[in-house]
């Protein structure tokens, strides 16, 4: 007599966990003109809005945020494409973005892999885009 219990294939394990990524590009703003933005979300309005002028950028690869946890703020970050890293620097620097100098605090304690910062620039209002009094910055990091 058949007996299904014992004929069974024996029940199979996955081989390799599986990651789920929802990218930045995919999350919706949760402002409703009604209420305050969290920081994250405000920024993920200006990083949407950003994110293909800064793909047009010479040998830019990728662009994305990143905690820094030792500054207490979340940057933009630029990826620069690996085989061209070495001396990186803009021919013009675009009009939305203007470079820290030398003695800013952030460009003192940036990591080895960031080439420069920039912040952020509203060019209609002529002042630095600002979150809850911070100022958001670009981040030219090497990959």
């Amino acid at each position: 007599m058949f007996n299904p219990a014992f004929n069974k294939p024996p029940p199979t394990m996955a081989q390799n966990a599986a990651t789920f990524f929802v990218p930045m590009d995919d999350q919706e703003s949760k402002y409703d003109g009604n209420s305050v933005e969290s920081f994250s979300d405000a920024l993920q309005t200006i990083y949407v809005a950003f994110k293909p002028q800064i793909l047009e950028l010479p040998n830019i690869a990728a662009v994305s945020t990143k905690a820094w946890k030792s500054q207490n703020t979340t940057v933009i970050i630029a990826h620069l494409n690996a085989k061209k890293s070495k001396n990186w620097q803009f021919v013009k620097c675009p009009k939305f973005l203007e470079e820290l100098n030398n003695h800013h605090e952030l460009m003192r304690n940036k990591p080895r892999s960031m080439i420069t910062i920039y912040r952020i620039f509203d060019v209609k209002n002529n002042k630095p885009f600002k979150i809850e009094n911070k100022e958001i910055y670009l981040c030219i990091q090497e990959s």
